[in-house]
């Protein structure tokens, strides 16, 4: 079952029972609020899942990430000087095109 059908199943159940209450009390009632329950606990523990599992996967990047910079520095600061260099053109370049066009310098 995949998060978007489990979703859609919590979003109707909760639909069914906010219908329900305002007419009647009874073990429908009872068996509604069960589906809901247990729909939002299978939600909460898939969201936990996945928020874990990224963790660890950005933990992993990150571990790989200080690995190739430790085994390649020189290759990690002409990345970094290459990156710098192109933004700060970029931004000259921005910032002479609108010196240009308000009619400044």
């Amino acid at each position: 079952m995949n998060t978007e059908s489990r979703l859609e199943d919590l979003m109707d159940a909760s639909g069914e029972l906010l219908a329900q209450v305002a007419d009647q009390k009874g073990p429908e009632i009872a068996a509604l609020r069960d589906r809901l329950a247990k729909g939002m606990t299978e939600v909460k523990q898939y969201l936990a899942e996945t928020a874990q599992q990224a963790g660890e996967q950005i933990k992993d990047t990150a571990v790989a990430v200080d690995d190739y910079v430790h085994d390649s520095p020189w290759v990690s600061i002409g990345v970094a000087a290459t990156v710098a260099a192109v933004l700060g053109y970029a931004a000259g370049a921005a910032s002479a095109r609108q010196r240009k066009v308000f009619g400044l310098f």
